[in-house]
């Protein structure tokens, strides 16, 4: 076979492992998605110039002509289309704009390629291998040199507005494009105008420039880290060589079979991904070494148990993180609702700027630049992104901090964890950032978890601090009263309170035991989960309060399919739940009136409705009937601890489920339950 078919199909299995290359590394990035048209065409144009040297015959020559230049008129568009995604990762321009950019490429499809207008004819066996132009070409011409450079010039002029690791990115891409593009003109442009086609094949082997410097732009973030980038260039290297290897071999074998080549690169096409996934075991361990071995501890310290309590958390992070990556400085703030401030709960390296005129205070307020930056922002900043005349470099200067990840907690700023400069000045590298934005949502769970924790255990203080006062200021002075009073009618009103007050104090006990236990279990992993039928346990409940309701006027309806799949729960817990509304409809449901609890499947999950006909809720307390707190004994519209829904609602997503309510005005209330479908045993569809 011909050397160059060699080279062009080579260059063509090259061209769809870089896009293999962008897709594995994050197939759902829009970056990533428009990126492989580019990539595709790129491969196209390739295959289609190897076909035209492999043909022998004018007709197959003039039909790969064809393709080719297709493939060719498509490269510019999707390049254009690149250059409104890179380098924010963000589509700027809608739908209808995206598909105007291919416009020119259809029109020319429909009216003008497989026609002689663009391309008559091949040149005559004998001379050098060429085209033959049509009137059309020079056409063709324009609107591949204007869409090109319409993109070129946007990413110019990015160039010009931006700063620090973008601008870097953006450098990658002009220069990579300025080289691959001026050495493939020559070749595949200017040189054929003058009826020189000699060196018409090199034209994608020079465009492979232009593919890696945006390809490795996409990739790479913290590109000027050049010993890694050396790493990863020797790695590359590496991928191409036995990628190489293992297509150029077979191809010089079926080298007289075209659809045997045709399904070589089928072949290679589907086998890339498991061969990248096998080498990349081998070879990033033996090249990147130290940067490895990093990544490698802070995979591992997202999966560990990080602790219980906020300072534990704190101090696992910074000090995990530090151990890791021997990072000079770290801190860990935390906002304190109390002071609505920031806090430092755990920091190394910076005992000594402490207390001095640098950083006079730890604390940050909600108008400091940083913290403002991070509430806004939502993600992660870098100190070398940030201009150097802004106050929020100017801050991160002053608190020694070259990475700040913010966390949150139902979009609300929680935590902010700062890191100083890496051994040796080193920069960051995407994929530790990566790799530290995880480790922080991990985070993130972990503290949200201790958050509920932390306020569920001070309300439970403050509930058993109730109690404690209601014994001494309430039923002691009432009992001693009782002891000394000698008018038997007083007695009896006496007694009457006591008796509401110990009834009272009996459900304190009951809701904050009920809380305990609940938090107890939580904290050290013992809630258990398991397969059950949720229409069982409110048919169970229902028929416990079959009594109460008919002595007090009131009916149950259920509406509960047999056919329900299994949920998970827990058997201790769940009958609470119904227990409690059962206790409220009660209490607040007139005589006539109904309750209704319904079932049904929604897609993966179970959807329960609790309703009744009462008085219904208030729209303020509507707004916090899952709040914790304490309602006197006295109080018009409560009968309890007010606890019972707090409970109620922890049970439920303890259940990894939710909960809410509607109560529209004077037509009763209603709750919802999700609750998760099991995935075994629904077969055996089990009963608790």
């Amino acid at each position: 076979m011909d050397f160059r078919v060699i080279v062009l199909f080579s260059m063509t299995a090259i061209f769809f492992g870089f896009w293999l290359l962008i897709l594995l590394k994050g197939p759902g990035q829009i970056l990533n998605r428009v990126f492989s048209i580019f990539v595709i065409n790129m491969a196209l144009w390739s295959f289609g110039l190897g076909m035209f040297y492999k043909s022998q015959s004018p007709q197959a020559s003039l039909f790969w002509t064809n393709v080719l230049y297709l493939a060719g008129s498509l490269i510019p568009a999707a390049f254009l289309h690149f250059s409104f995604v890179f380098p924010s990762g963000k589509m700027s321009i809608s739908r209808f704009k995206q598909f105007l950019i291919y416009v020119p490429n259809i029109i020319l499809f429909y009216l003008f390629f497989f026609t002689p207008i663009i391309v008559r004819g091949v040149t005559l066996p004998g001379q050098p291998k060429g085209f033959i132009y049509g009137p059309g070409h020079i056409l063709w011409d324009l609107q591949f040199d204007t869409i090109f450079a319409w993109a070129f010039v946007r990413f110019c002029m990015a160039y010009k507005s931006c700063t620090g690791v973008v601008k870097m990115r953006l450098r990658y891409v002009i220069l990579g494009t300025l080289i691959g593009v001026i050495l493939a003109g020559i070749t595949n442009v200017i040189m054929p105008w003058f009826n020189r086609f000699e060196l018409l094949w090199l034209a994608p082997p020079f465009t492979l420039t232009w593919l890696v410097g945006i390809t490795y732009a996409i990739l790479k973030y913290r590109l000027m880290d050049i010993k890694l980038a050396r790493q990863y260039l020797a790695i590359y290297f590496f991928y191409g060589l036995i990628g190489l290897v293992l297509f150029i071999l077979p191809i010089l074998l079926l080298r007289h079979s075209v659809i045997g080549i045709i399904f070589l690169v089928v072949v290679a096409f589907l086998a890339a991904p498991r061969l990248y996934r096998w080498t990349a075991k081998f070879l990033e361990p033996a090249f990147l070494g130290e940067s490895y071995r990093t990544w490698q501890g802070l995979d591992k310290l997202k999966d560990t148990e990080l602790g219980y309590i906020s300072e534990q958390i704190a101090w696992n992070l910074v000090g995990g993180i530090s151990e890791i990556m021997q990072v000079d400085r770290i801190s860990f703030f935390m906002f304190v609702a109390n002071r609505k401030e920031f806090r430092p709960y755990a920091q190394i390296g910076l005992d000594e700027e402490i207390g001095t005129e640098a950083i006079p205070w730890v604390t940050l307020s909600f108008d400091n630049h940083l913290v403002k930056h991070l509430s806004e922002t939502k993600q992660l900043v870098i100190k070398d992104d940030v201009p150097g005349a802004n106050s929020l470099a100017e801050e991160m200067q002053r608190l020694y901090v070259e990475i700040s990840v913010p966390l949150f907690v139902k979009d609300e700023l929680i935590g902010i964890l700062n890191l100083g400069s890496k051994p040796n000045k080193d920069m960051y590298h995407q994929e530790e950032l990566k790799k530290l934005t995880d480790l922080c949502h991990q985070a993130e769970n972990h503290l949200s978890h201790t958050r509920f924790m932390e306020k569920r255990a001070t309300f439970s203080r403050e509930l058993a601090h109730y109690m404690k006062n209601l014994v001494v200021k309430a039923i002691e002075p009432t009992f001693a009263e009782l002891c000394e009073t000698k008018d038997e009618k007083k007695k009896q009103e006496i007694i009457r309170t006591l008796f509401n007050q110990h009834q009272y104090l009996k459900i304190c006990l009951q809701d904050n035991f009920d809380l305990s236990s609940l938090l107890e279990r939580l904290v050290y992993h013992r809630y258990i989960l398991e397969p059950g039928q949720i229409a069982k346990v409110i048919s169970v409940c229902a028929s416990f309060y079959k009594d109460s309701f008919t002595k007090a006027g009131l009916s149950i309806e259920l509406d509960l399919p047999k056919n329900l799949p299994l949920v998970l729960v827990n058997k201790e817990d769940i009958p609470k739940v119904f227990n409690n509304l059962f206790d409220n409809a009660l209490k607040f449901t007139l005589s006539g009136g109904k309750i209704k609890i319904k079932a049904e499947q929604k897609e993966d999950e179970v959807l329960v409705t609790f309703s009744d006909t009462g008085r219904g809720i208030s729209e303020g307390n509507l707004k916090t009937i899952f709040e914790p707190k304490v309602k006197m004994p006295d109080d018009d519209e409560a009968v309890g601890t007010g606890l019972g829904l707090v409970i109620v609602k922890d049970i439920i997503e303890a259940h990894k489920g939710r909960i809410w309510v509607e109560s529209p005005k004077g037509n009763g209330t209603t709750f919802f339950f999700i609750f998760c479908i099991s995935k075994e045993n629904n077969k055996n569809n089990e009963e608790v």
